[in-house]
């Protein structure tokens, strides 16, 4: 998806589980020096993997069989 995005665009990262309902949302602004900065950055960085697995660990770990958990990528260009 990084390929994708362009300078100033913002990109938000939702998780949601199902049952309990529970959702966790970020979003981030891409910079033209291709990092990413936004909430919970403390200084910008080129990759938000780590940042998005801790962010959802929590929600993941309430997951149970039959449940249905769902994370969503959407970009906005200015």
């Amino acid at each position: 998806m990084y390929p994708t995005l362009r300078a100033d665009d913002s990109l938000t990262v939702t998780a949601h589980l199902d049952l309990p309902p529970r959702e966790v949302e970020r979003t981030f602004r891409f910079r033209e020096d291709r990092q990413f900065e936004g909430e919970g950055i403390h200084q910008p960085v080129s990759d938000l993997l780590p940042l998005v697995r801790a962010t959802y660990e929590t929600v993941v770990q309430q997951v149970g069989p039959g449940d249905i958990f769902t994370i969503t990528f959407h970009v906005e260009h200015p």
